[in-house]
Formats: structure tokens, sequence, C-alpha cells
């Protein structure tokens, strides 16, 4: 149904903007209405806010405003005697506990001091369940939608996408043991000779990736840091994996901690461009004996940062079982990352060697 209504917007020349979660949309061709100039009539730009342009280039640039229809403009004394013309029910509260998911809704959506007013209506977000494969399908998305961006505009990152970061990053540090954090508004640790030296501009938002010291801290590093890297990529923020281009950051780096590797954050001037990649064959040389899904399992690695893009690894069969072996500088960085891509996109586990 949604696919038919897009094909008859599309024949009037129209643009879908819907308000909702950004990871529900942004693999599916949606983007921030910020980037679109589209904001509510007061000029408030909510994150939650969302657009997609199915024919392309018909926004050109120009302010937007994004108005309300009035048949959401209900009488509830009508609606009240409408329904009294059907049997009456008992209102019951049913969650299957196997198909539901939990979504956060950005807090500007709800937040009664919004000026846009929309705590006033009677909104009912409901998300669908999502099934597994649905979840490695979006999971693949933002992967091939992600690219290293160096390039920032001067642009802070919204209070209300920072909540979803900083929940998202409570979560992970949970499940991962580590003590990620997000950095904002702090420039110095990017102004420096090796930052300019890697041609980074405007960036004034990281995440420092902390942990206590120990051997497998670079590749948790790695494969958390991904995940959260894909999250911010479905917020409509842009990344980029920095080793040694950086200053001092100014994370809280607690006795028997270490600092593994910054990310920059932000809104990119431009969105990145793929990296050259080595051919399925040349890191899984017997790809067309692999499942269906260790195949975008494999697919998903190559579109994995790496220091310096050396792609340095390979996947052999053990004991009958896939194994991934990566080496090069960085190298554990660098496994938890292609690791993280080969589990998300696959949705299956797979041990390094």
């Amino acid at each position: 149904m949604i696919s038919h209504s897009f094909e008859k917007a599309k024949e009037m020349g129209a643009t879908v903007v819907v308000l909702g979660h950004p990871s529900n949309y942004v693999a599916r061709g949606f983007q921030s209405c910020i980037r679109k100039n589209i904001c509510f009539g007061d000029g408030y730009f909510c994150s939650g806010m969302l657009v997609k342009e199915l024919v392309p280039n018909t926004l050109d640039g120009r302010r937007y405003r994004f108005e309300e229809s009035p048949v959401f403009d209900l009488n509830e004394a009508e609606i009240e005697e409408f329904d009294k013309r059907f049997p009456k029910k008992r209102r019951r509260s049913c969650r299957n506990k196997k198909n539901s998911s939990s979504i956060p809704i950005p807090s500007s959506i709800f937040d009664p001091t919004c000026p846009h007013g929309l705590q006033k209506r009677r909104f009912s977000f409901a998300f669908p369940a999502r099934s597994f494969e649905n979840v490695v399908m979006e999971n693949y998305d933002l992967i091939v939608a992600r690219h290293s961006v160096r390039q920032y505009l001067p642009k802070p990152i919204e209070a209300d996408k920072r909540a979803l970061i900083e929940e998202e990053i409570k979560n992970l540090n949970k499940e991962s043991g580590l003590r990620m954090q997000a950095i904002y508004d702090e420039p110095k640790c990017f102004d420096s000779f090796m930052a300019h030296y890697g041609k980074f501009t405007n960036v004034s938002s990281y995440f420092s990736l902390v942990g206590k010291k120990g051997k497998d801290l670079d590749r948790l590093a790695g494969y958390y840091g991904e995940k959260l890297v894909l999250f911010v990529q479905s917020l409509g923020l842009n990344t980029c994996w920095v080793a040694l281009s950086h200053g001092k950051s100014k994370a809280d780096i607690q006795k028997g901690e270490k600092e593994s590797i910054i990310i920059s954050v932000g809104y990119g001037a431009i969105q990145g461009l793929p990296h050259k990649s080595k051919k399925i064959e040349d890191v899984c040389p017997f790809f067309e004996d692999l499942s269906p899904e260790e195949q975008k399992g494999v697919q998903a690695t190559l579109l994995a940062p790496t220091a310096m893009n050396q792609q340095k690894f390979f996947f052999k069969r053990q004991e009958g079982e896939l194994v991934l072996s990566v080496s090069g500088v960085c190298g554990d960085i660098n496994a938890g990352i292609i690791q993280c891509h080969y589990e998300l996109a696959s949705g299956r586990k797979i041990k390094l060697v």
C-alpha cells in the first residue's frame, strides 16, 4: 500500500514528509528535513521530521514550511458521536512479547515545550514490530549508506539527537564493558597540525572510545564503536574513524583505562564517497559456496572502514566453520569493525582467528 501511494504521489510530483524515528526511515531513502530546509511554520526544525523526494531535485534549497492538512483538525465531540453507532467494546491491552519492539521516539516530538504544539494533539505513533530479517536488511542498508566524512558543516548536533545518542552509548557501554563518551562543542581536539594534515574541518564533536586496558580493548572499541557509527548514521549524522589525526581529547580517562580511538561526528559538508574495495574472491575464494546470509555478511565486510583502507582480512574454513582473519595497522580495531559488519548484515556470529 505504501509503495502504491509513493507511485501515485510521484505522478503528482509530490514529496513525502513523515514524523517518526529516523532509524525507521533513513534506510528507506528519507533524510532529515534540516537537509532540505523544511521546518514547521515557526521556523522550528524537528529531528523526527523526515523527507523523501520522490522526484529528484524537487526541493531546490529554498526554505519550505510544513503545515498539517485541515483533515487532521478533528472534532472530538463528532468522533464520540460517530463511535456510538458501533457496539461498545471493552478496552484491553495485549502485548506480544515475542514480536513486539520498543523504539525510542525523538524527544522533540512529544516535548510539551516544543513550539509547534504537537503535544496538544492526540497523535499516536504505532511502530509495527520488525522481523529479524527486516532488522538485518536495515543494518545492511545503513552499512551501504555510510561513508567516512572529514569535512563538516559548522552546525551543532541538536539536543534531542544528543539524548538519543547518550541513550545508545549507555546501552552499548553496558553490553560491552567499555566507557565510550560523546564530547560535544569541543573543537580544540581537531585544531591541531595532525588534524589539519588529515584534512579535517569544522569538527567540534566526537566520540572517545575508552575502556579498561587489556588485549581485547581495541577489538571491542572497533565492534561497538561501529555500532554507534551506524546508529548516528540513522539519525542523519556523519562520522569518521580517527586514529592519529587529532589532538588531545577531553575524554574522562580513569586509572587503568585507555583511549583506544576517536570518531568524529557531525553534519557532513558532503555525504562521503565509497572507498576503493577488493574483489569478493580476494577475501573469500569460496564465496559462491556460502549460504545467502553468509554471502551478505562477506559483502558487508568489504564496506567496513579500515586503517588506510588496507582491507587486510581473509575468510577461511576451520573445521567446517567460517572464520575471519584480520591483520595490518590497527588490526584489532579493524577486526572489531569488520566482525560487526559481518554479524549485523548476516545475522550470524563469526569467530576471529
